[in-house]
């Protein structure tokens, strides 16, 4: 999968939180595609009762689905869930292409 992605991969890892863990709100300055970099997620173990926000509204992540997340933006995570919610999390240099995709799609970017 990393390797169809069509652009510059700079870190890729996998992000475990465990069940009744949470990630307070926070941001990270200048991770967004309007300066230059973007992070993708992609669900490996989740389910109904993670709570991801981005600017205050819930983002469906389901498993199997690709986001992209302006962490720009305050964000939190709350996993109410009894499993531990795994993600692959991938760091990437915006390109006309991630642009693309990410304007042109409803929610995720392909599932």
């Amino acid at each position: 999968m990393l390797a169809s992605l069509p652009c510059p991969v700079k870190a890729v890892r996998l992000m475990r939180l465990r069940a009744g863990a949470e990630i307070k709100p926070h941001q990270d300055p200048g991770l967004a595609l309007e300066f230059g970099e973007a992070r993708l997620h992609l669900p490996l173990r989740s389910d109904e009762h993670l709570i991801f926000n981005v600017a205050d509204h819930r983002v469906p992540m389901q498993c199997g689905e690709l986001w992209y997340l302006n962490a720009n933006m305050t964000h939190s995570v709350h996993n109410r869930s009894t499993e531990d919610r795994i993600n692959v999390v991938i760091d990437c240099k915006s390109n006309a292409w991630l642009t693309h995709q990410v304007y042109n799609s409803a929610n995720c970017l392909w599932v």
